[in-house]
């Protein structure tokens, strides 16, 4: 049949691969946590976006920072000795730590 004047649908093909069970459950896990809908959608838009960084090893890294932080606030009460001030400098540390750890996966992926 051909395309009414006008039309601007795209021809489109239809393509199958097989992968392992396992791999195709990692898959479905990425694709609901990034959101999108479909299987399809989601291995489209990360086959075409040129980033291969995964996201939520970046954010479960951030979300750490933010316990850390939250680690480092509390021990910043009135009771300041040398045992709350070594606490301090190992949450720094620890802070420091998964800092690089974001930094590099971005690099590795850029």
């Amino acid at each position: 049949m051909a395309a009414r004047s006008g039309s601007t649908k795209a021809k489109t093909k239809e393509i199958k691969f097989r992968v392992e069970l396992d791999v195709l459950k990692e898959i479905d896990e990425r694709q609901i946590n990034a959101g999108y809908a479909t299987r399809a959608a989601y291995l489209m838009a990360s086959a075409l976006s040129g980033v291969e960084t995964d996201l939520n090893t970046i954010a479960r890294h951030i979300g750490g920072l933010g316990h850390l932080c939250n680690d480092l606030l509390s021990a910043l009460g009135d009771d300041r000795n040398a045992a709350v001030e070594e606490d301090i400098r190992r949450t720094v540390d620890e802070i420091s730590k998964a800092c690089l750890l974001i930094t590099s996966s971005l690099q590795e992926r850029s």
